[in-house]
């Protein structure tokens, strides 16, 4: 029996020791604590998270992208290009990243590859090209007579399926006092 107590005080002094000294288990690093950081205006320390991450799991393109996205928003955009073309490298076609890509590039001032990336991500039709209209990022693009043809007309919702589809009915009007009006 005073075997057990040892054993059992043992292990309570081994749990405890580390909050008697002030010191904390480490958080284990993930993708939700990095956005918390972020979300919180800390980007720095969500990079920090990130990076142990990617380290751990390089195969984890979402975790790329939002290491780019902290490293965008610290400024520091050759890390955020690099960053990214890892999460393209695992992803290829994600219209997301894409357009976040071509946001660098129009930070960088590289309008060409931006409009070449943000025509790719318009031609998916998988991506709301109305972003460009509220990201920053894009503010120099603006005046740019390439800009326009970016953005989604009512032309780009004639034909919203990707396969056959019979319309049975349909109607163009669902403002307030319409049927299903305000839904």
């Amino acid at each position: 029996m005073a075997v057990n107590v040892f054993v059992g005080l043992a292990l309570i002094a081994l749990i405890a020791a580390p909050a008697a000294l002030g010191q904390t288990s480490p958080v284990p690093a993930s993708i939700s604590a990095a956005m918390g950081h972020f979300y919180r205006g800390d980007p720095a320390g969500a990079a920090a998270i990130l990076e142990r991450v990617t380290a751990d799991s390089p195969e984890n393109a979402s975790a790329w992208r939002i290491l780019a996205l902290c490293y965008r928003t610290m400024g520091k955009l050759d890390a955020s290009l690099a960053a990214y073309h890892k999460s393209l490298a695992l992803e290829p076609d994600s219209p997301g990243t894409l357009f976040d890509l071509a946001g660098v590039h129009a930070l960088e001032g590289n309008a060409d590859s931006a409009f070449a990336l943000l025509a790719k991500v318009h031609a998916s039709r998988k991506y709301d090209m109305t972003q460009l209209e509220v990201d920053s990022s894009f503010a120099s693009l603006r005046h740019d007579a390439r800009y326009p043809p970016l953005l989604q007309t009512a032309k780009d919702f004639d034909d919203p399926f990707d396969h056959q589809v019979k319309v049975i009915r349909g109607w163009d009007d669902e403002s307030a006092g319409q049927p299903l009006g305000g839904i």
